[in-house]
């Protein structure tokens, strides 16, 4: 699983992964989902992340065949 930033001046990502991604989640500290996009038989999404005000974020990578892969974004 890699995350890479495509733009500085934009909050725009993109998850690739080794497997299919079955979908993506993004949730608030609070537990609430933010972004969910599902995958389509994909390695790769992008992700805008313009609209999430500043904070930390879990970010939720479902992947087939696979468990979950957790990571922690911080948005400034």
């Amino acid at each position: 699983l890699s995350i890479r930033r495509q733009r500085q001046m934009c909050i725009r990502d993109r998850v690739s992964s080794s497997s299919e991604i079955a979908g993506i989640r993004i949730y608030s500290l609070n537990g609430s989902m933010v972004l969910g996009k599902p995958g389509n038989g994909t390695t790769d999404i992008d992700l805008d992340l313009s609209a999430l005000p500043a904070g930390l974020y879990i970010l939720e990578v479902q992947t087939s065949g696979a468990p979950s892969t957790i990571v922690k974004i911080i948005r400034k």
